[in-house]
């Protein structure tokens, strides 16, 4: 359980004609992480995160 208020992080990604992401920053180390997108190439992305949750795992 989260003690402490997280924080809100925006950015503007050099890619894709400057697309912004906000991300929220928990206050206290987290147990998961949520992976979401749009459009058709986000199943690809799960082997990448596998092997990625595993390395740091």
């Amino acid at each position: 359980m989260t003690t402490g208020a997280g924080q809100l992080v925006s950015e503007t990604l050099d890619h894709d004609g400057g697309r912004q992401a906000t991300a929220y920053i928990f206050a206290d180390a987290t147990q998961a992480v949520g992976f979401a997108g749009v459009g058709q190439l986000i199943s690809q992305w799960g082997d990448l995160l596998n092997r990625v949750t595993w390395a740091f795992g």
